[in-house]
C-alpha cells in the first residue's frame, strides 16, 4: 500500500478499487520546454473546480492522465481555451502511485493520486507533442 494517506487527502482518498496499473501514460502540460513541477498539480493545489469539494474531494486531488495519446489530442481540440497544448509520455511503474480509470465520454482518462514523495518529473520521457492546435471535430 502506497502512503497517500497525508492530509492533502481526504479519507477514503484514493477511493477503492485502485490499482497501480503500471505503464505508458500521456499527460498535457502548458510548454514545449517539458514539464514543470506545476503541471502536476491537482484542480485542489490549483484551486480550480471548487464546487468539487462536497461532492468529490478525491476526485479534486487527482491529476488527470491517459492511456491513449489520442484521447489527450482529443481534449486539447476539443476546447480551445484549454492552456495545456503539449502533451508529455509517462512511464508509470509500481510505486508511482495509484490510478482509477475515470473515462469521460468512454475514452482513456483516468484519475492518479501520488504517494508522499514521488516527484513525478523523474519518470516523464523526452517525448514531447505538440502544440496541438487545429479544429474541433464540430467545426
Amino acid at each position: 500500500m502506497h502512503d497517500v494517506s497525508i492530509s492533502y487527502y481526504p479519507p477514503d482518498c484514493p477511493p477503492q478499487p485502485f490499482d497501480e496499473h503500471p505503464g505508458t501514460y500521456f499527460r498535457m502540460i502548458k510548454e514545449k520546454n517539458g514539464p514543470r513541477p506545476k503541471d502536476f498539480h491537482s484542480p485542489f493545489e490549483r484551486k480550480m473546480n471548487k464546487e468539487m469539494e462536497a461532492s468529490n474531494p478525491c476526485g479534486r486531488r487527482g491529476i488527470s492522465i491517459f492511456s491513449r495519446i489520442d484521447d489527450a489530442k482529443m481534449v486539447i481540440l476539443q476546447t480551445p481555451s484549454f492552456p495545456y497544448r503539449y502533451i508529455i509520455k509517462l512511464k508509470l511503474t509500481g510505486g508511482h502511485g495509484v490510478i482509477l480509470p475515470s473515462p469521460i465520454n468512454e475514452n482513456s482518462h483516468a484519475d492518479w493520486w501520488l504517494p508522499v514523495g514521488v516527484t513525478p518529473l523523474s519518470f516523464c520521457t523526452n517525448s514531447i507533442e505538440g502544440p496541438i492546435v487545429g479544429r474541433t471535430l464540430d467545426d
